[in-house]
């Protein structure tokens, strides 16, 4: 892996976090939810998927071909969060970086109730 790429990859990290601890510290996946905080909500967890998600896609290297991290998950996360790293990157690639028909079918009130161990995911797996 290309010194750029790894770069890239942690300012793709650090993007997360930032964006995690921002959802946290707002409380917005708390019940004490309104129109615009559910907006907010919508917004802010958009940027944490897909920054998180980054790293692990197929990402064009220059010169070198592709470059991802998906390969390296299994030695860097336990059992528990792994199983949650592939919820966040099935989120991506079915609800917040396409429109797949069957992500039409997930209730909104059931994904507020398991975005904070997205953000645990953010908070616990990644340095500053």
């Amino acid at each position: 892996m290309s010194r750029p790429r790894l770069s890239i990859y942690i300012g793709d990290f650090k993007q997360a976090r930032k964006v995690a601890s921002f959802i946290l510290q707002q409380k917005f996946h708390t019940k004490a939810r309104t129109d615009l905080r559910e907006l907010k909500h919508l917004a802010f967890n958009t940027s944490l998927v897909i920054s998180y998600s980054r790293p692990f896609s197929s990402n064009r290297d220059i010169g070198s071909g592709k470059s991802s991290l998906r390969h390296l998950v299994s030695t860097l996360l336990d059992e528990g969060r792994s199983v949650l790293h592939k919820r966040v990157l099935a989120l991506r690639d079915t609800t917040y970086g396409h429109s797949d028909a069957s992500s039409s079918l997930v209730d909104p009130d059931r994904l507020h109730k398991t975005e904070p161990e997205a953000h645990e995911i953010c908070l616990y797996t990644i340095d500053p």
